[in-house]
Formats: structure tokens, C-alpha cells, sequence
């Protein structure tokens, strides 16, 4: 940014577009402010970041956090294997949806689409938990479909709380 910010200084002079001599002071001042502006604003406004990140690494990062709490949560921690992680990133707005590998064994990837459909038509209507309610109920029927069992067990092997994090 800081070079940027030394090219439009110097075309614009070179321009006559800049009434004043511009010192080295002046534009070692100005560099640094534009430093301090890039600094903050995205953490004054996080919304910004979206502007100044790529789809794909942002895909990449939320895709990398997702997996991490798949782990910290021990949604693996079921006895077949079949622990799911519904992962809403609110900054990035995207939907994650991870399997574990009693369901990765017979679901792919691309199964879960209609569950994060539906949690972003919540997000997208204002109806944040109805979408997430819906996609729960989804992710049963798509259970159900691909020949998994309903079957009532006396205790739940994972907490159904919700997370909120950073």
C-alpha cells in the first residue's frame, strides 16, 4: 500500500495536480497514514475484509477453521463415526458442512449443498434459525436416504448446543 501510495503521490505532482512541493517528509507522512488507515479499518469494519480477501482463500481459511473445530468439539467422538458440524461463518458468509468418516464413507461432499442452502436462505431471509432448523431436519432426511438408521439410543453421544466463537 505504501508504494501505491508513493506512485499516485509522484504522477500527481508530475501532473501539476498537487499546488505544493511535496517533500519526502510529506510523503513519508502520507505512507504511513495510509499504513495506519489499512491497519484498522478492517478491524473497525470487518465487513471490509471480504473486499480485500479472494473467494478461494477465504474458502481456504473458513474451510481450515471449520476443521478445527470439527476437532477442539470431538464431533468424531461417536460410536459409528457419524458425528456431523453444521460450521456458519457470519464474516465470510459461507456455510460449512462436515461428515465424519461413518457418513464420508457413503455421502460426498456435494450431498450437503441442500443443507447449506437452506441455512443461507435463513441468514438471507432474517429467519437465521428456522434455516437452521430446516437444515438440521435435511441433514436427517439425507441420513435417512443414503440407509442410515434411526435408531433411539438412551443417551445423546454429542451435545446439541449451539456455538458462538470468534
Amino acid at each position: 500500500m505504501g508504494s501505491s501510495t508513493l506512485v499516485i503521490f509522484e504522477l500527481m505532482y508530475y501532473l501539476e495536480l498537487i499546488p505544493f512541493r511535496v517533500t519526502q517528509i510529506d510523503l513519508a507522512i502520507a505512507i504511513f497514514s495510509w499504513m495506519v488507515i489499512g491497519f484498522f479499518i478492517p478491524r473497525i469494519f470487518p465487513f471490509t475484509k471480504r473486499m480485500l480477501i479472494s473467494r478461494g482463500k477465504m474458502l481456504k481459511c473458513v474451510s481450515q477453521k471449520a476443521e478445527e473445530v470439527f476437532l477442539k468439539e470431538e464431533v468424531f467422538n461417536t460410536g459409528d463415526r457419524i458425528g456431523i458440524l453444521l460450521f456458519i461463518s457470519q464474516l465470510e458468509n459461507m456455510v460449512i458442512v462436515l461428515g465424519d468418516r461413518g457418513i464420508n464413507e457413503k455421502l460426498k461432499a456435494s450431498d450437503w449443498e441442500h443443507v447449506v442452502d437452506r441455512i443461507l436462505s435463513g441468514i438471507k431471509n432474517n429467519r437465521i434459525v428456522d434455516g437452521i432448523v430446516d437444515a438440521i431436519g435435511e441433514c436427517k432426511q439425507i441420513l435417512l436416504d443414503s440407509g442410515f438408521e434411526n435408531i433411539a439410543k438412551d443417551r445423546n453421544e454429542l451435545s446439541d448446543d449451539l456455538r458462538i466463537g470468534e
